[in-house]
């Protein structure tokens, strides 16, 4: 069984806009971040994917982000007071969490994440022209 990276992307390789991350379940994940380089004729689309795109681990790179940060703190204080596992051990350190504490966790950890990351765009002036999502990112 392949497992989670224990150390998130370098500053260089998110500068670069490629890195790779390793899950739990599928193994080997390869990111390439195309910079936005906007200009009068550019239209942001922001596409929330449905439970398939999730994976333990997810936000590891985020954890520095402090808008993706303040959301992931909010959800683990509901997470809290439901008695389910915390968000952000989903999402940065998943070996912390049993297999059914994974299962238990992640829905309300991509509706996290896909929330986190749009907040931290938005606070960049990343702002969407258009929003659109596909089963559960609708």
């Amino acid at each position: 069984m392949t497992t989670i990276s224990d150390t998130s992307p370098s500053q260089k390789e998110l500068l670069n806009g490629e890195f790779s991350q390793k899950s739990l379940f599928s193994g080997e994940f390869h990111w390439r971040i195309a910079p936005i380089k906007p200009d009068v004729s550019t239209q942001i689309c922001f596409v929330y994917p449905g439970q398939g795109a999730m994976f333990p681990g997810m936000g590891q790179g985020y954890e520095q982000n402090p808008h993706f940060l303040n959301f992931v703190r909010r959800a683990d204080g509901l997470a809290k007071e439901a008695k389910l596992p915390l968000v952000s051990d989903y999402l940065f350190f998943p070996k912390r969490l049993t297999l059914e504490q994974l299962e238990q966790i992640e829905s309300p950890a991509l509706f996290t994440f896909e929330i986190a990351l749009t907040h931290a765009l938005v606070s960049t002036s990343i702002r969407p022209e258009v929003v659109t999502g596909h089963s559960f990112g609708e």
